[in-house]
């Protein structure tokens, strides 16, 4: 597999992920379905499995539930900051930083879905968008618009993501969840744990033992 391709397979992933705690709809599972194809080798199997449980119709109610408004887990990255911790940051702090980088790159999430800028699905839609730019530098051999992208995914990842996506996956399999969002849960956490060059250096928090 070429560089263009792993980054482009690496696009469709996060794409993929993206899309699993969104409220499923017809359209939703029709764009799921379509990617489990594209999607990295490693995440096929699991991807599979996972796509199966869409059909559930009770899999809405569950999403409301679990992830909707007054949901017992909060999606926002705002949300999980704790008041006096060090570093702590105010939620509009948090949100003017994240749209600023969704600015800065051209990813506008309101095409993707009407919800605040710190929702996962949205952070987690913004790296995707990080990968498609990554290859498309590649593809036009443009050395410095490609660093610029990679550059701006560890930054994003480092300062926003992967601060507090562990602790959401966690809430997620501390309840009593419909399986295929626990499901959804291993399938990022393992994502993660696949590619050290993403997690590190949260790698910790994701529960990776030390070699």
């Amino acid at each position: 597999m070429t560089r263009i391709s792993e980054v482009l397979a690496a696009g469709a992933s996060w794409r993929f992920l993206s899309l699993l705690f969104r409220c499923p709809n017809s359209a939703l599972v029709a764009a799921i379905k379509t990617l489990q194809e594209e999607i990295a080798p490693e995440l096929r199997s699991e991807a599979h499995a996972l796509v199966e449980l869409l059909e559930d119709s009770n899999l809405e109610a569950s999403y409301h539930v679990l992830l909707g408004s007054g949901g017992v887990i909060s999606p926002y990255e705002s949300d999980y900051q704790s008041v006096g911790e060090e570093g702590v940051r105010e939620r509009g702090v948090i949100l003017g930083d994240v749209a600023g980088f969704y600015r800065a790159f051209g990813f506008d999430p309101s095409k993707e879905m009407p919800e605040a800028p710190d929702h996962v699905s949205l952070e987690i839609a913004f790296v995707s968008h990080l990968k498609l730019k990554e290859a498309f530098a590649l593809m036009q051999l443009e050395n410095e618009p490609y660093q610029v992208c990679v550059a701006a995914e560890k930054k994003f990842l480092e300062e926003h993501l992967l601060t507090w996506l562990p602790q959401f996956l966690e809430r997620i399999h501390e309840q009593d969840a419909h399986p295929f969002y626990k499901k959804a849960a291993d399938i990022i956490k393992g994502y993660l744990l696949l590619n050290p060059q993403i997690v590190s250096p949260r790698e910790e928090v994701l529960g990776k033992e030390e070699s």
